[in-house]
């Protein structure tokens, strides 16, 4: 059969004019039918990229633990931009002093298990103490900030360490982070410096750079492998466990099974 007998042998001027339907065709309006065809696709288009977007929305939410962790330190040293660079590769040089708290998310894969981290950035300056200390509870691990060419940033280390020990849980995780190493010509605060300093307080210890990226990852890693760690030993799990239950709502099984030994004594 043709292309003229399903009637599309009229030019593009002809169509225009006069959309006559053609008898002989077993399609009696094959614009119609075009056009219908047309509706079709997009709709079916549409609901391809709606399935899509959820599909990527539902793999964002999917993890198998959730840690809080807080970055704290003094004004401008670089607190803001090291959260930004983690979760979004991106560094403001303008970047202003947070006021309050700053909150971002991230999961990321640590020792085949699917971890979210939920961040939070909190302001250095001390009239926002008594807001950013509330946020200290809760959280499993701590990146304490100085800036290396701002010696009273790395003096007020001592004072950040009290202040998580006072306000913040038992058994929170502590890092040492002494960040802007890209800045070698003003460095007022060795390496040997901030190593000494981690080991007084028996922390862990490294540089970074949120402007060139150095590090910053790897802090976080350190970070979470260390919490998760400490959760997996205090709640007793093992690989096996983990395995078999698919990492879901493994916390409330345990608290459920704590539950029934209470009850039974």
């Amino acid at each position: 059969m043709g292309i003229g007998d399903w009637g599309l042998g009229l030019g593009i001027g002809d169509w225009a004019q006069s959309p006559i339907p053609n008898p002989q065709s077993p399609i009696p309006n094959p614009q119609k039918f075009i056009s219908n065809k047309l509706n079709l696709l997009n709709i079916f288009y549409f609901n391809q990229l709606k399935l899509k977007r959820i599909k990527i929305m539902s793999n964002l939410d999917e993890y198998d633990f959730l840690f809080k962790l807080i970055i704290v330190g003094d004004s401008n040293v670089g607190k803001t931009n090291i959260m930004s660079k983690y979760i979004h590769n991106q560094f403001n040089q303008h970047s202003k002093s947070t006021i309050g708290v700053e909150f971002g998310t991230k999961i990321v894969n640590i020792d085949n298990k699917k971890i979210k981290a939920q961040i939070w950035d909190t302001a250095g300056q001390e009239r926002y103490k008594s807001i950013t200390s509330a946020y200290y509870k809760g959280a499993k691990g701590a990146l304490i900030v100085y800036d290396i060419t701002n010696k009273f940033s790395f003096d007020s280390v001592d004072k950040w360490v009290q202040d998580l020990n006072s306000y913040g849980d038992k058994n929170i995780t502590l890092l040492l982070v002494g960040n802007k190493s890209d800045l070698e010509e003003k460095r007022q605060i060795t390496k040997e410096n901030g190593e000494e300093k981690a080991k007084s307080f028996n922390l862990g210890f490294i540089e970074t750079s949120a402007c060139s990226g150095d590090n910053i990852d790897q802090a976080f890693v350190i970070m979470l492998k260390e919490v998760l760690k400490k959760y997996i030993d205090e709640n007793d799990i093992n690989n096996d466990e983990f395995e078999a239950s698919g990492g879901k709502n493994l916390e409330l099984n345990k608290k459920d099974n704590n539950r029934k030994k209470k009850r039974c004594c």
